[in-house]
C-alpha cells in the first residue's frame, strides 16, 4: 500500500481577524501548517499536496524548503473541489486528506485510520454533545450518508482516507 496525503490550506480564516492566511498562524512559534506537515511527514508518503488560495505565494514563501506539491485553488467551492485538483497528483494507492489548521493531529490515530480504511474510505470524526459550529458526518449505522460542511467551522473531522474513487463520489456530493 502506498499513501499520497493531501493536506486543504486555502481558507482565509476570517475568525481570526487578520490578513494572515490561517495556516500561517502560530502555535508554540510554529505555523499551523507545519504540525501538519510533519504528521504527514511521518506516515511516509510518496507525495504531499497542499491546497492553497488565500494569499497563496506566502504560504509557499514560508514552507519554500519542504518537498510539497502545490495546488493553487483559485475559488474556495468546499472540500470536494479543493481535493479535485490535487488528482493529478495522487500516486498512492490510498489517498488521505488533512486539514492544513488542525495541528494537533495524534500519528497513532492516523496509522489506525490507515488500517481500518485500507479497503474502503474511512474518516476520522469526535462526538460533541453540542455539535453547532462544525461540520457533522451524517451516519445511517456505520455509513456515511452525508458530509455537511458549515461555514463557521474549519473542520468536520481530522482526516479521511480511502481509494480515490471512493474518496472523491462521497467529496464531491458535498461540494458546494
Amino acid at each position: 500500500m502506498t499513501l499520497s496525503v493531501v493536506i486543504l490550506a486555502a481558507g482565509k480564516g476570517s475568525r481570526m481577524f487578520s490578513e494572515k492566511p490561517k495556516v500561517l498562524h502560530e502555535l508554540s512559534n510554529q505555523p499551523l501548517l507545519q504540525y501538519v506537515i510533519n504528521a504527514a511527514r511521518n506516515l511516509k508518503p510518496v507525495n504531499i499536496n497542499v491546497v492553497i488560495g488565500y494569499k497563496s505565494e506566502l504560504v509557499e514563501q514560508e514552507f519554500s524548503k519542504e518537498d510539497i506539491n502545490w495546488i493553487v485553488q483559485k475559488e474556495q467551492l468546499g472540500t470536494g473541489d479543493a481535493v479535485k485538483y490535487t488528482t493529478p497528483f495522487m500516486e498512492g494507492s490510498q489517498t488521505m486528506v488533512l486539514y492544513g489548521d488542525v495541528p494537533l493531529i495524534d500519528h497513532n490515530d492516523l496509522k489506525k485510520l490507515l488500517q481500518v480504511s485500507k479497503d474502503g474510505l474511512g474518516i476520522l470524526t469526535f462526538d460533541k454533545k453540542n455539535p453547532k459550529g462544525y461540520g457533522r458526518i451524517k451516519r445511517i449505522g456505520d455509513k456515511v450518508e452525508k458530509i455537511i460542511e458549515e461555514n463557521i467551522s474549519g473542520m468536520y473531522g481530522n482526516s479521511a482516507v480511502g481509494n480515490q474513487e471512493v474518496l472523491f463520489k462521497l467529496l464531491d456530493a458535498n461540494s458546494v
